[in-house]
């Protein structure tokens, strides 16, 4: 009876563990921020380069973009990605160079092979060619049958045999019938089209009463305020933008900077432009620093779901879908 109990007080333990192992994971994951970082600058053509970082950087991913881009993504200082080519043994090697120069001999003999046949081709043809018209005992050529087609009609018209067209009536009737075909179709047409634009004001009649409601009038409000505080946890914390300007012409150098003058309390210290009236260019550079809780946002979309408001609504449009 002892070894029982002791044997199930170690499953327990084990299962504690278990537990405890797997809500830190789901702590980490929801209290640890993930971090990133980007920068890049413009002189003629544009270079930067982004990190994530996650739990002290043992989770990294970085991308760089200059005339190619690269990437890199790294879990405990461990290399996933790009994977490293596996090296081939020398023997390995070998036997790839001998197959290849077995693979490049074969097709150079396939190719003499068909050369010489199309060489020999021609030069047989013209012989037969040659003997069967001394067989014939006739070197002109037969003129051509006419066969049943477009040309046999012209054929017929210089014989003097021409097929009556249809007369002026006839013609008139399919004219009037196709016209009543397509207006016949046309007007079906408009009907389902009025059918359905009539429905579909039904629908929005509908969805705007709902819109209209007391309750959802809050709920839109609600969703409003938790989608900017969303936007807010996961825009960059720290961003400084450098630019400089220069043109052949002082004038245009100086509007550019009585706008930036008159955007300066909108943009503050993070936007800095600098004038350059000797050469004409434009040089420019950012870097930015932020973070993403997966907490935050997940607060933020609990909110929302577990508001009343909201789960009368999708009550109200299952309702609807029934309907």
């Amino acid at each position: 009876m002892i070894v029982f109990w002791a044997i199930l007080k170690g499953i327990g333990w084990v299962f504690l563990g278990l537990l405890c192992f797997l809500l830190g994971c789901v702590l980490l994951v929801l209290l640890v921020p993930l971090r990133y970082r980007a920068e890049g600058t413009y002189q003629g053509r544009f270079s930067g380069k982004a990190k994530v970082t996650w739990l002290l950087h043992l989770v990294t991913a970085e991308v760089a973009f200059a005339d190619q881009v690269s990437y890199r993504v790294r879990i405990l200082g461990i290399c996933l990605l790009p994977r490293k080519e596996k090296k081939i043994s020398k023997k390995a090697a070998k036997k790839e160079v001998e197959q290849a120069a077995k693979e490049t001999a074969q097709a150079v003999g396939e190719a003499a092979e068909q050369y010489s046949k199309a060489e020999m081709g021609p030069k047989e043809g013209k012989v037969q060619e040659t003997g069967q018209g001394q067989e014939n005992g006739a070197g002109t050529a037969l003129p051509p049958q006419v066969e049943d087609g477009p040309l046999a009609g012209v054929a017929g018209a210089k014989d003097g045999h021409t097929e009556p067209p249809g007369s002026f009536e006839e013609r008139l009737k399919k004219v009037w019938e196709a016209v009543r075909l397509f207006l016949e179709k046309l007007v079906s047409q408009y009907g389902q089209l009025r059918s359905k634009l009539q429905k579909l004001g039904g629908i929005l009649s509908y969805y705007m009463k709902i819109l209209q409601r007391e309750e959802t009038k809050q709920l839109c409000v609600l969703v409003f305020s938790q989608l900017k505080n969303m936007l807010r946890s996961v825009l960059p914390k720290k961003l400084s933008v450098r630019l400089c300007i220069g043109t052949k012409n002082p004038a245009s150098v100086g509007q550019v900077m009585a706008l930036y003058g008159m955007l300066y309390p909108v943009l503050g210290d993070q936007v800095a432009v600098f004038p350059d009236f000797e050469e004409e260019h434009v040089e420019a550079g950012f870097a930015l620093k932020g973070r993403i809780t997966v907490c935050m946002l997940v607060f933020c979309m609990l909110r929302i779901v577990l508001n009343r408001n909201f789960r009368l609504l999708i009550r109200i449009l299952r309702k609807k879908e029934e309907a």
